[in-house]
């Protein structure tokens, strides 16, 4: 009644039920030592014949009915025509018996209709596979309901579902929830399985994309403590169930962990569209779609929201590390031999590297995110760190299918991605910093045209502080001059700095006296000295106080000075970054404020 590609979906469920030891350990279980009952039957004898003595022959003894004489030692000179004696047999014939009857007759007979659905396809090699799997599990199940128990045991004419034996005991209930698994199918419909089935073929591929996401499901929820929501995978329809995992279609299951006193938001993302859309630039060149996706949200980021995203793709035709990301040079002669092989024509065949290049596409394009890395079913484990921290990196994870549904390197993905949230909750990393600085390096578009570049800097200029120094008259700058110092007061005066104060980390110094009309840039040389009274007598300084602070200062030569640096420049620049401090006053600003 349907069509062949939605009974075979159903089919390939009813085949991974009962293929592989446990069902036919199951089945053995059941043949080797059936379920047995007992049962009484009635039947009349005559007087004569043997009766085996109980007090029920001793009750019917005295009732009334017909008689016949009976000439004995017995007390009695009649007895009744005919004595009822009941008889304990064995039978197989239970209701749980003949559930398993019914159950493997229902198989059989669905999976006639998928044999014949199938032969009303048009004959090519999908169908061809598709026909040899039915009527090999056809073959199976006759063979099974042509077994001696079966023969004995009559049709089911009530579903026993209290039945202790179809619950507990072993063997029926293996085939017993293997039965109701099945009835679920029937009534379950998949949005992915189109991808996945078409009559006899199996994207296998595909269906390692789908496992890989769900043996991500049990690692987070063991990292989590705590189950996911997997009710959003169904959706209940007028028809039945719907499961809604599809290729193309965005979930996400969301959990918490809490790490070195960090409360952070972990989310798992299947298929997630990072866009390039205006207003969701959530990848800055074209749209991205990895398979998998973890992103982790600190509750603490420095009065601001921050993510991480960690992205997993499934890759199933690969066997090795070299196949995913080409050998690893181990000289500069083997590496020009490599990148030379993957210009040939020959080599543009083959997908040498692409997955490699695809991580780093992943990695660079996506905002915020730290790490890319491919799930494949081989058996090396690769991870390459950008730094030397876990966080940004590269790599591979081998994870193969097992018979148990469990994977094989589950363990080590669980480990990496354990470290990797003990990672991102850690505030001292540099990789946290890193963050924060780069954030704060693009919140603003820089408006400053490119000045002349100049060769005294050893910080960027925004990170280069300029201290903004005021010289009193011209017997102060000829002391400066001299002593080829800077001094700033220190102690509680006014025009004080503190000794934490940013005037004192201060790179460069730019000294301005108005009424001379003079503007001198010099290079801080050293940290600052302090100078008492004493100190600064000796040196001859005009009429010093008790302490200062003092900054060894070096010339820099005048034509790498910035053009236009004047009174009125300097001026203009106190105003913007300080305008209600007084002109005398030292003030600290940085390099990128000098040249805007």
């Amino acid at each position: 009644r349907t069509d062949a590609v939605t009974l075979y979906n159903r089919f390939a469920l009813l085949k991974a039920l009962f293929s592989g030891e446990a069902f036919e350990s199951a089945v053995q279980q059941i043949l080797m030592r059936p379920h047995r009952a007992w049962v009484e039957e009635t039947e009349f004898r005559r007087p004569g014949q043997p009766i085996p003595m109980s007090s029920r022959v001793a009750r019917e003894l005295g009732r009334p009915g017909p008689r016949v004489l009976w000439n004995t030692v017995l007390s009695v000179d009649s007895l009744p025509a005919r004595l009822e004696v009941v008889r304990t047999e064995e039978t197989l014939d239970t209701p749980e018996n003949r559930f398993i009857k019914f159950a493997l007759e229902t198989w059989r007979d669905f999976v006639e209709d998928v044999e014949q659905a199938l032969l009303r396809e048009d004959r090519n090699s999908p169908v061809e596979r598709g026909l040899l799997e039915v009527r090999a599990v056809l073959q199976r199940l006759t063979e099974l309901l042509s077994a001696p128990l079966f023969h004995e045991v009559g049709r089911l004419t009530y579903f026993p579902a209290g039945s202790q034996v179809l619950q507990k005991r072993a063997g029926y209930r293996d085939l017993f929830r293997a039965y109701l698994q099945f009835e679920a199918a029937a009534r379950l419909t998949w949005d992915g399985g189109e991808d996945v089935y078409s009559a006899g073929k199996r994207d296998v591929a595909v269906l390692y994309e789908y496992w890989v996401f769900l043996q991500l499901v049990k690692v987070m929820e063991k990292l989590c403590g705590r189950r996911f929501d997997r009710g959003q995978l169904l959706e209940i329809r007028r028809d039945g169930m719907g499961v809604s995992l599809r290729r193309g279609k965005a979930l996400c299951l969301k959990g918490t962990v809490t790490r070195y006193g960090r409360t952070m938001q972990v989310e798992l993302w299947f298929n997630r569209t990072f866009s390039h859309l205006i207003g969701n630039r959530a990848a800055w060149s074209r749209p991205m779609r990895p398979d998998c996706s973890i992103r982790i949200q600190p509750d603490m980021w420095y009065g601001e929201t921050d993510e991480v995203w960690v992205h997993f793709d499934a890759k199933y035709r690969v066997e090795s590390i070299a196949g995913l990301f080409g050998e690893d040079p181990r000289s500069p002669e083997e590496e020009e031999r490599v990148l030379a092989q993957e210009q040939t024509p020959e080599a543009k065949q083959v997908p040498t590297r692409s997955d490699l290049l695809k991580m780093h596409a992943y990695r660079d394009a996506i905002r915020r995110s730290a790490g890319a890395y491919v799930i494949y079913p081989g058996d090396t484990t690769e991870k390459l760190l950008k730094y030397h921290e876990l966080l940004p990196g590269l790599g591979a994870f081998a994870l193969r299918p097992t018979r148990d549904g469990n994977g094989t390197g589950l363990e080590e993905l669980y480990n990496f991605l354990d470290d990797v949230i003990d990672h991102v909750a850690r505030q001292t990393t540099q990789h946290e910093r890193a963050r924060f600085w780069l954030r704060e390096a693009v919140r603003t578009p820089s408006e400053v045209e490119a000045p002349p570049a100049v060769p005294f800097l050893t910080r960027p200029p925004a990170d280069t502080l300029v201290l903004l120094g005021y010289v009193k008259n011209s017997a102060h700058l000829r002391w400066i001059h001299e002593n080829r110092l800077y001094n700033l007061r220190a102690g509680n005066r006014r025009g004080s700095v503190l000794p934490n104060s940013r005037h004192l980390a201060a790179e460069l110094v730019i000294l301005c006296q108005p009424g001379l009309g003079v503007v001198e840039l010099w290079r801080v040389e050293g940290p600052p000295v302090v100078m008492t009274k004493a100190e600064m007598v000796r040196r001859r300084y005009p009429d010093p106080d008790e302490v200062y602070f003092c900054l060894p200062l070096q010339e820099v030569p005048r034509e790498t000075w910035p053009p236009g640096l004047t009174v009125e420049r300097v001026r203009e620049i106190r105003d913007r970054v300080q305008p209600h401090a007084d002109f005398g006053l030292p003030l600290v600003t940085t390099w990128l404020e000098v040249v805007r």
